[in-house]
């Protein structure tokens, strides 16, 4: 490192060195600067190496070659209380490393570098499996992933407590794939709780949020999913929640899903919560909410006051545990069967109420093969067609 010019601040004694390689940075409270493009092939990049750390890297890159050392990272936190600013950075196992970094705020950086790329990162934000990072904030940064071989995740958590995702409506999770074939994720909750995603954009993921384990208080609000590229995998989920056990509690509130027609807007499966105030845009041809398909069961499930084009809930191939309600949502016609209820074994417990139907002329509106205790009252359905 570099420790040329220091600007002092006489209360505390705060020293602010500039940064030009690539190595540890070694005092508490330091507020260290990037001053040029740094590159490492062999190694970790940066390494905070005490608390209250701050790395501002001035929009200049950190550049590493995964496809040789495939466990080394851009920047490589392990102490409390880290910030990192304004940085870019390309071609790590993981663009930024936690472990134990509790309190860490990542900002207005990119991951991944350039998107245009064949080849970027294999996951901008990763944490520890053996050490958690709670309290964790991340601001307005953009993370895209580019691997043709293996899989890709924007956010890798595992267990973390209390994080924020905010992209306060100015930056996005993208992935970019050329085979066509890559699990893509833009952000992977694993066991996490209080997670909140929220003003973010997402595009061409195979799931841009995966929420398929036992995390619980998960928010996701003021999104945007988009799967209408041709290099989207064959199956898409804007948000998938399947596991065994689930998500509790959750929240998916007032978000926009651009759908293709291999797409699925939501998947649930083993997880109870509320999907609420979202709707799909203008190339929705998918499922918006897919319950407990391929053989999955559910828990409580509200689906209300959504407006969507195309398929409302379809239940194809469930498992059915728990009440399912359906109230309040507006639903456009299209080629498909608005709400599909269908499962290997006897649905029950459904509440249909107060929802607006506007089916085309030959259009199904609520398609039952079976189960027991059904409400279904006070609908409306466009009396111009036959449906």
């Amino acid at each position: 490192l570099k420790k040329g010019f220091f600007n002092l601040t006489m209360a505390g004694l705060n020293i602010d060195p500039d940064v030009s390689a690539c190595g540890t940075l070694a005092d508490a409270n330091g507020v260290y600067t990037l001053t040029q493009d740094i590159t490492e092939t062999l190694a970790n990049c940066i390494n905070f190496g005490a608390l209250n750390q701050t790395l501002n890297c001035g929009m200049h890159t950190i550049t590493g070659n995964y496809t040789t050392t495939p466990a080394t990272y851009g920047i490589n936190i392990s102490y409390h209380n880290a910030t990192v600013k304004n940085c870019v950075l390309f071609g790590w196992a993981a663009d930024i490393f936690l472990e134990k970094a509790n309190n860490t705020i990542i900002q207005d950086s990119y991951l991944n570098g350039t998107t245009q790329l064949p080849v970027g990162s294999l996951t901008g934000i990763k944490t520890s499996s053996t050490g958690f990072t709670n309290n964790l904030t991340v601001l307005r940064t953009n993370i895209s992933i580019n691997t043709t071989t293996q899989a890709g995740y924007g956010m890798n958590l595992v267990g973390e407590k209390n994080v924020k995702i905010d992209c306060e409506g100015i930056s996005n999770f993208s992935a970019y794939t050329y085979a066509g074939s890559q699990i893509l994720v833009g952000i992977s909750v694993g066991v996490s709780t209080n997670v909140t995603i929220q003003n973010c954009t997402f595009a061409r993921y195979s799931s841009a949020i995966d929420a398929g384990q036992a995390g619980k208080n998960l928010v996701i609000l003021n999104n945007n999913f988009s799967s209408t590229s041709s290099t989207v995998p064959t199956t898409a989920y804007g948000i998938a929640m399947v596991g065994n056990p689930g998500q509790e509690d959750f929240l998916v509130d007032n978000n926009t899903f651009f759908l293709s027609s291999n797409a699925v807007g939501i998947r649930i499966g083993n997880a109870s919560g509320n999907v609420t105030n979202s709707r799909t845009g203008t190339y929705a041809q998918g499922n918006f909410v897919v319950l407990g398909n391929n053989a999955r069961a559910f828990r409580k499930v509200i689906i209300r006051d959504n407006m969507v084009t195309g398929t409302l809930v379809d239940t194809t191939g469930a498992l059915f545990q728990g009440e399912t309600e359906i109230t309040n949502n507006t639903i456009l016609a299209s080629l498909a069967i608005m709400i599909r209820i269908e499962a290997n074994t006897q649905p029950r417990n459904w509440l249909i109420s107060n929802n607006f139907f506007y089916p085309s002329a030959t259009q199904k509106v609520i398609d039952i093969l079976n189960g027991t205790n059904f409400t279904i009252k006070n609908n409306l359905i466009n009396a111009t067609t036959s449906a």
